[in-house]
């Protein structure tokens, strides 16, 4: 999930936003999510959120990286149109996180993804987010895929995930997937309850991608060893969402990625232990970097 980029004094870096997103592209990851909570959406106006995408599908081009956009309006008519703008402007897929604020009654909540998966024919992904309030029951997410082929994935924040994980398969039939977030912390765990990926930050993705290939290739002990230095830091950096945010830019800035670490407020105060934490990381990312250069 790509980063918002700022100047120091919290305006957006279009540029720096243009170079984050060639560095992702560039990865090899097969796609790429953006205004997520990490892109952190709630603290951008709509104009920045167009630019943005534009810029991603501008920078995008010539590559098979599939565009996943979110749809994070509390209210239904809001959602409806930006799902469609996002479609229009060329998103491949339509990410939904459930309106939660003020916890709505459940046939609102329903009616309001429904509406969302009537008013697009792109795939679409609904987040279950328990932290984000009063969620809706999992299978009833799951549910709207009898009626919305194009329902093919939950993507489950939970910890622990596995549960989370088997039920979305075991509700659907197999039908719709499930895809593991919260920072990856339960990467292991879910993919062995049947998850197909993992949507974790992206100051790091290169050690993601690393680790990922010894997944497929059932190699135990590989990714025990490519994740035996992530997983301690995200169990750190998953405090709070604000401090995964914040640790990230750290690392984008650290590696040149971007200029500026600048969040926007409310924001959080990274500890001594959260920059020591990514010292290791930072030391292997750029060990590859040089490798293969």
């Amino acid at each position: 999930m790509l980063s918002s980029v700022f100047h120091d004094d919290g305006s957006v870096d279009y540029k720096g936003f243009a170079q984050l997103c060639r560095h992702v592209v560039g990865t090899g990851i097969s796609s790429l999510m953006v205004f997520g909570i990490a892109t952190e959406n709630a603290k951008l106006n709509d104009e920045e959120r167009s630019l943005m995408l534009t810029t991603l599908l501008r920078e995008r081009a010539g590559s098979d990286v599939l565009i996943v956009a979110t749809v994070a309006d509390h209210a239904t008519e809001l959602a409806i149109d930006r799902a469609k703008r996002w479609v229009d402007m060329g998103a491949d897929i339509i990410n939904v996180l459930p309106s939660y604020f003020l916890n709505p009654e459940h046939t609102e909540v329903v009616n309001h993804l429904d509406s969302i998966l009537d008013s697009v024919q792109v795939p679409v992904i609904i987040q279950s987010l328990p932290l984000g309030g009063k969620e809706l029951p999992l299978r009833d997410m799951v549910a709207l895929h009898q009626e919305h082929s194009h329902l093919v994935q939950i993507k489950v924040e939970d910890v622990p995930a596995s549960p989370s994980v088997r039920d979305v398969i075991a509700f659907s039939g197999g039908r719709v997937s499930a895809l593991v977030g919260w920072g990856g912390l339960e990467w292991k765990e879910a993919t062995e309850a049947g998850a197909v990926g993992v949507q974790p930050g992206c100051s790091l993705t290169e050690l993601y991608l690393r680790a990922q290939t010894f997944l497929t290739n059932s190699d135990e002990m590989g990714f025990a060893n490519a994740f035996s230095l992530l997983r301690p830091a995200l169990e750190a950096w998953m405090r709070h969402p604000e401090v995964l945010i914040a640790i990230e830019k750290h690392i984008l800035q650290e590696r040149g990625i971007i200029s500026s670490s600048r969040t926007r407020h409310p924001s959080a105060t990274l500890s001594s232990e959260d920059y020591a934490l990514a010292e290791p990381l930072l030391a292997l990312v750029r060990e590859r970097a040089t490798r293969h250069a």
